[in-house]
């Protein structure tokens, strides 16, 4: 797998996004099997929406693996057990998925054998503008399905101006239990994050400072880490983040 496609071990690894945590550890306290209810989280690109849900449903169903089949993330669907117990877990990418396709995992988890169906759902605002919303909706009020989602915006800042379409996109949305923006992090928990990270990675720095520079480039731009790491990581050993790359890309200049 790609070590940019990084999940944390846990919710207590996700950096930020700190109303969102907090749900996910007062489920996790509370879950005695069964359902979760439904969450969308909204944010933009880069936010930690999959990888902090990911994290939630790794954790949840204690399987390290759930979300990736080798790089690629659309369509999965898996089996766990718990306490003698049997969950599905199914992701779709709502930027890719077809309506054949996503008619099939629909049927899939309302049908499923599983005890329940946890189903997360990518970029649900796109399967939404491309009208495939409809297939999703009765999820969200099934006993044996909990649906989490993430989303980029779905129409909340008034694109979609007529009465009509504010009145169906309200109506999509209250079928969702609990909504959540994306929160980014303080710098100093950005900071630590980024340096237990580059430490992973087998990456090095060439002085403190260009931690911070990049963290404040993060709070700006949240894709700057994984490009600037994605960088050094195509480069011969050593592999050393230096102020120069940082600077190169919070510039705006492309990288070769």
């Amino acid at each position: 797998m790609n070590p940019l496609h990084w999940v944390p071990p846990s919710v207590q690894g996700i950096v930020g996004n700190y109303q969102f945590v907090s749900h996910c550890n007062e489920v996790l306290r509370n879950w005695t099997g069964g359902g979760i209810g439904s969450v969308l989280l909204f944010g933009p690109p880069g936010t930690g929406k999959s990888v902090g849900q990911i994290a939630f449903f790794r954790q949840l169903l204690n399987d390290p693996t759930l979300g990736y089949s080798g790089d690629e993330a659309a369509d999965l669907v898996s089996f766990c057990f718990r306490a003698d117990r049997q969950y599905a877990f199914m992701r779709i990418d709502g930027d890719s998925v077809t309506r054949p396709r996503l008619e099939t995992l629909v049927s899939a988890a309302k049908n499923s054998a599983a005890d329940h169906v946890f189903m997360l759902i990518d970029e649900i605002g796109v399967l939404y503008e491309h009208g495939l919303h409809e297939d999703v909706r009765t999820l969200l009020t099934h006993p044996e399905v909990s649906v989490w989602a993430n989303a980029q915006d779905l129409g909340r800042k008034g694109e979609q101006t007529t009465d009509l379409a504010r009145r169906q996109r309200e109506a999509f949305l209250r079928r969702f239990l609990t909504e959540y923006d994306t929160e980014l992090p303080t710098l100093a928990d950005l900071v630590g994050h980024l340096h237990s990270r580059a430490q992973e990675l087998g990456i090095a720095i060439d002085r403190a400072e260009t931690y911070a520079r990049l963290a404040a480039g993060v709070k700006r731009n949240p894709a700057a880490a994984v490009r600037c790491f994605g960088r050094v990581l195509a480069r011969p050993k050593p592999r050393v983040l230096t102020a120069e790359i940082v600077a190169e890309y919070l510039s705006g200049r492309q990288f070769d």
